[in-house]
């Protein structure tokens, strides 16, 4: 798949939950990617690729890449797109994404109408964790079902993750006395 913008496999990732809240979530590599054995190592943010997201209305830059875009470059966002480099302490290609991520990703998500999260190449395994994350935070540990994890293309070893988060946002859920049944169970994939 050829970049779009520079950004390496970017694409809306669509599902109704996203939409019934009024928000959109985007997926790419990292930026301006020019060759090297690491992706994230070797890109580079232009005004280019920032003028590509404002194109696309996007507001909010999350990374869960290792390394966060150089400080001249994130001058680039200024001052109307909001980023944000995530944990960059986890070698998350080694050692793969922390629980404890999770939750300032979805609220960084929550404050945002249009989000791209970026992480190296951008088509790997946290693309399925990402929107899962999400999915399970704006339904209130609902959606996706566990049933479903395996066929999202959530790794087992990820799914102890996601399991953690989803009692997380239920516990928290009832620690607000939040009972909206509008977001049944019934696994229609939100």
């Amino acid at each position: 798949m050829a970049p779009i913008g520079q950004w390496p496999f970017f694409k809306r990732i669509d599902k109704p939950i996203f939409d019934e809240k009024k928000k959109k979530f985007f997926i790419a590599g990292s930026p301006g990617y020019g060759g090297g054995s690491d992706p994230e190592h070797y890109s580079h943010l232009t005004k280019e690729n920032v003028d590509f997201l404002r194109q696309k209305g996007i507001d909010g830059v999350y990374s869960w890449n290792n390394w966060p875009i150089k400080d001249s470059e994130q001058l680039l966002f200024k001052p109307d797109v909001d980023y944000d480099q995530g944990d960059t302490k986890t070698d998350k290609l080694k050692s793969g994404l922390k629980f404890e991520m999770f939750e300032p990703f979805y609220k960084f998500f929550l404050a945002h109408n249009k989000t791209l999260l970026t992480f190296s190449k951008g088509d790997d395994w946290r693309n399925d964790m990402a929107t899962a994350v999400l999915q399970l935070g704006l339904t209130k540990g609902k959606n996706p079902p566990e049933s479903k994890w395996k066929d999202m293309g959530i790794k087992e070893s990820d799914r102890d993750l996601l399991r953690k988060w989803k009692k997380k946002v239920i516990a928290d859920a009832a620690a607000a006395g939040d009972d909206d049944d509008a977001d049944d169970a019934d696994g229609d994939d939100n």
